[in-house]
């Protein structure tokens, strides 16, 4: 399974962003990447992780463990 490369989404039709032509992106997934461009250009790393651990939380996954599904981000090709 492909997944985002900034957040680890898994990425399929309904999760990849889009490039600036509008077409999807084959490395980034819609909440990170959007027309061609960063939704969180700046980073921080803290700030995508928090967004990641709210969106798995709101999903149904338990707090703590939406935390430890986050832990690998900073390992990911966009921060590395």
């Amino acid at each position: 399974m492909t997944r985002c490369i900034s957040c680890g989404m898994p990425l399929n039709d309904d999760t990849r962003g889009t490039e600036a032509s509008g077409m999807p992106s084959d490395t980034y997934c819609s909440a990170c990447y959007a027309k061609g461009a960063f939704t969180l250009p700046d980073g921080p790393i803290e700030a995508v992780m928090a967004r990641s651990i709210a969106a798995i939380i709101a999903q149904g996954v338990p707090p703590l463990a939406a935390k430890k599904l986050t832990e690998r981000i900073a390992e990911l090709p966009r921060w590395t």
